[in-house]
């Protein structure tokens, strides 16, 4: 395989995942998927391969922003951080639908953090927290 097609296979994937855990929150694809963790455990698999794959890069790190760039010049690598993103993106989403369906948030709320969840990660993080303070 090469990291293309796995881009596009994975980003489809994670589309569906958030798709059925958006419109569908309680279904069946939504708990074998989603919260039973299907999905974001084979992004973590395919994630650790891709990291394998692309091995040591020279001059790449995490020590400043130019060794994270050159790291993520290898297709690799850079599959390994796009798949990191679907995999706990998509796991922190499951995870806040059903504390929201739990706390029973209105659909369009639900829908709207999650939205924010799939393409911001961290600022539907924080759409959750503030609706939840201001839920109580």
């Amino acid at each position: 395989m090469n990291p293309d097609l796995l881009f596009t296979v994975s980003s489809g994937l994670a589309m569906l995942g958030w798709l059925v855990l958006i419109f569908a929150p309680q279904s069946q694809a939504s708990n074998r998927l989603v919260y039973r963790a299907w999905l974001p455990i084979a992004f973590s698999v395919l994630y650790a391969a891709a990291l394998g794959t692309a091995g040591r890069i020279p001059g790449g790190g995490f020590g400043s922003i130019a060794e994270v760039r050159t790291l993520f010049s290898s297709d690799w690598a850079l599959l390994a951080g796009w798949v990191h993103y679907l995999a706990f993106d998509l796991y922190i989403g499951g995870i806040l639908s059903g504390k929201m369906i739990e706390r029973q948030f209105s659909l369009s709320l639900r829908a709207l953090i999650l939205f924010f969840t799939f393409l911001f990660g961290p600022v539907g993080l924080l759409l959750y927290t503030v609706s939840s303070r201001l839920k109580r």
